[in-house]
């Protein structure tokens, strides 16, 4: 065999050892490049998906998304609506109440709100859930107030159905307790009619009612999260409030539905009893609403600090609307 024979059947027999050393997973040494195999993929691990941040204006998929875990229409707008929405549930999380959704709203969306496929054709509720479904809780509890939006009031209502059913007491309404709602009396110790201070009842027209029930809860302390005078109230469950102990019934105790439900009125038109709504906050949100008392007054749930009492309308950015 001459030296070049010899070269090629060396090389040859080289190639054979690696291709071998390859198939069987084994590294070959000297000058060969060491094979290694390629790392398993875990199917149950998945990366974690970067979700974008939403406000008023944003569209697609993940809008519908997060209106469906906060029980508000699908429509996949971030209108005002949602905006009000995940305001709400970001105060009941003790997240800061931006009204846009990022990383730590998305986290507590995931993992807190409802999940309707655990219980039916229900959604499951809880603190911090709203929309229809926590309105239909509460007129079938039923409860004083229907606001759409489960807050402490809501939560003590749905603890107080489930001892007197023989439930777990969780606060959380799933597919046992939506059973309940509605064929079980109880109580609710902890929101007495003691506690709960009685409207006045004037005679006389109706927006004559409407100013003596807003001035006889003149001093109720301004409490984000609260729905009756025992809690205290924000602007928007003040006038809800107010106009369902009058029987008027604004559509829950959202700034921006009372607004939409309501009829379109100039500044010249305004009466007392009419609502006067304030847009004086980023991108226009309608954030603020009182009831007018006339010559440029109104009635009131300011803010943190302060109570329920009649102010100036202090800002030139409002809107005037009426439902007598």
């Amino acid at each position: 065999m001459t030296e070049n024979n010899a070269g090629r059947v060396h090389r040859l027999r080289g190639r054979r050892t690696v291709v071998a050393a390859m198939a069987m997973g084994l590294a070959a040494t000297g000058s060969i490049v060491v094979a290694t195999e390629a790392p398993a993929i875990n199917p149950a691990v998945r990366p974690a998906v970067a979700r974008p941040v939403l406000q008023v204006g944003s569209t697609g998929a993940d809008v519908t998304a997060v209106q469906a875990r906060l029980g508000v229409s699908r429509t996949g707008y971030f209108g005002v609506l949602t905006a009000a929405a995940v305001t709400n549930f970001q105060r009941a999380n003790g997240l800061a109440a931006s009204g846009k959704v990022g990383a730590a709203t998305w986290a507590k969306l995931m993992r807190s709100v409802s999940k309707s496929a655990s219980s039916g054709s229900r959604p499951v509720l809880q603190m911090g859930s709203t929309g229809p479904a926590v309105s239909d809780l509460q007129r079938r509890l039923p409860m004083p107030m229907v606001t759409g939006y489960f807050g402490t009031m809501t939560d003590a209502y749905v603890r107080a159905l489930q001892k007197k059913a023989k439930l777990r007491v969780s606060g959380i309404v799933g597919k046992k307790t939506w059973k309940k709602v509605g064929k079980v009396k109880f109580k609710v110790k902890t929101v007495s009619s003691a506690a709960t201070p009685a409207a006045a009842k004037p005679s006389g027209n109706l927006a004559s009612q409407i100013m003596a029930i807003a001035a006889s809860y003149k001093g109720i302390p301004y409490v984000a999260n609260g729905y009756t005078p025992a809690q205290g109230f924000n602007c928007s469950s003040y006038t809800q409030w107010v106009y369902q102990r009058a029987g008027i019934d604004l559509g829950g105790a959202y700034t921006v539905t009372q607004y939409s439900r309501a009829r379109k009125i100039t500044k010249a038109e305004a009466k007392p009893g009419d609502l006067v709504f304030f847009y004086n906050y980023p991108n226009n949100f309608i954030g603020h609403v009182g009831i007018y008392a006339g010559n440029g007054m109104m009635w009131h749930a300011p803010r943190t600090g302060r109570v329920v009492s009649l102010d100036q309308v202090y800002s030139s950015k409002v809107l005037y609307a009426r439902v007598l």
